[in-house]
């Protein structure tokens, strides 16, 4: 499932540059500004979402297990 949502996620950023790039060739670089800026930073948090950080997760699950412990000894 993950692998999926990632390429929808892959897809909708190159679809939201093509938008970006072809809107501004045609009315101008700060023509909706505030607005593409608002969806690129929707979607790039989505974007980023999607990503899968395996270290990150390896150092989360690790801190995880020794907080359990402690736990136990206490």
């Amino acid at each position: 499932m993950r692998e999926r949502s990632q390429w929808a996620a892959w897809g909708l950023m190159v679809m939201y540059l093509a938008n970006v790039a072809l809107s501004s060739l045609r009315y101008g670089l700060l023509s909706g500004i505030i607005l593409k800026v608002a969806l690129a930073y929707v979607y790039i948090r989505g974007w980023l979402a999607t990503l899968d950080y395996e270290e990150l997760s390896k150092q989360i699950a690790t801190l995880s297990a020794k907080t359990a412990n402690a736990g136990d000894a206490a």
